[in-house]
């Protein structure tokens, strides 16, 4: 397995980012989001979150965790099933709680992200930065270093597109110059308790294996 490195300074100065290398979401891209009601650091689905940085994987906010007003990440999936893999890999356990909720939003511009897939047609930016696809599935800390490093070397990038580690759907982090792509609305929002989506949380699980507990009690 490539082993992921800390980045290298001046990235862009050195490298920069090619044209090819943008993957455009556009505001009739459906996005799915999990996100809490309900906890400590919960911000609201439509959002950005400033507090930071926290163990997710791609986290601009420099140390020690805190509010930093100039720097906030946003993460969602392309698929419902890329999103209840993400949220829950750590004990591979769905819980149908109202706490949590499946929200679908559409953006309202067209954002320009950093592509880290390795798909064809989207270049092989990791590969020239002196990374790998390990971007994607290395330690968090070492991902989120190269998350703060592109903050600080392409100030006006409004995030990265990825693979998820444990499913390997799209995924994308949006950063703060995204925040005006923010809609008001939502497409769709359901608790996770929500009956209406028990046979599809139910098939997801079933497909990546995941194990669903209700109730859930926090």
């Amino acid at each position: 397995m490539a082993k992921l490195p800390l980045p290298p300074a001046d990235l862009a100065r050195d490298i920069g980012i090619r044209a090819e290398e943008f993957r455009r979401v556009t505001p009739e891209t459906l996005l799915w989001r999990i996100h809490r009601i309900r906890g400590g650091h919960v911000t609201p689905w439509n959002q950005l979150r400033h507090y930071g940085p926290t163990d997710a994987r791609f986290e601009p906010h420099p140390p020690p965790a805190g509010e930093h007003p100039d720097r906030a990440v946003w993460y969602a999936a392309a698929t419902p099933r890329t999103a209840l893999a993400e949220v829950f890999q750590r004990t591979r356990t769905v819980p149908l709680s109202d706490t949590y909720h499946l929200t679908a939003v559409r953006l309202t511009r067209t954002v320009r992200l950093l592509d880290l897939t390795g798909e064809p047609g989207y270049g092989a930016w990791a590969t020239r930065a002196g990374a790998s696809m390990a971007l994607s599935t290395g330690r968090h800390d070492y991902t989120s270093a190269w998350a703060r490093e592109l903050c600080d070397q392409f100030p006006d990038l409004d995030g990265l597109a990825y693979r998820a580690a444990i499913e390997g759907g799209l995924a994308i982090a949006l950063f703060l110059p995204a925040e005006d792509a923010m809609p008001h609305q939502a497409v769709t929002s359901r608790a996770l308790s929500d009956p209406a989506l028990a046979s599809r949380i139910a098939g997801v699980c079933h497909t990546i294996g995941y194990r669903i507990v209700s109730p859930y009690r926090p």
